[in-house]
């Protein structure tokens, strides 16, 4: 029923680079700009909460598209028989 499960470690490399990324670099970013500005914290708890969304966002649409490209490379059990009425 199931084969062999294969790990995309490009994939996960790239998802693990982008979330460090969109997490790490508003709230660094973030803290800069409330040092500059005498803020702290707002500014950087807005853009924490930025940068947790994006990165959110980021990581769903690449789980979306992994699992189209994946659905896509199966073939369809109802197509291959034709009419199973």
């Amino acid at each position: 029923m199931f084969g062999p499960v294969s790990i995309d470690w490009r994939l996960i490399g790239h998802l693990a680079v982008t979330l460090l990324a969109l997490t790490a670099l508003p709230v660094l970013g973030g803290v800069l700009l409330d040092r500059l500005l005498h803020t702290s914290p707002l500014i950087t708890l807005f853009m924490m909460l930025l940068g947790f969304g994006l990165g959110i966002f980021t990581l769903a649409q690449s789980v979306a598209a992994t699992y189209a490209r994946i659905e896509a490379q199966q073939p369809n059990p109802q197509q291959v028989g034709g009419d199973q009425c």
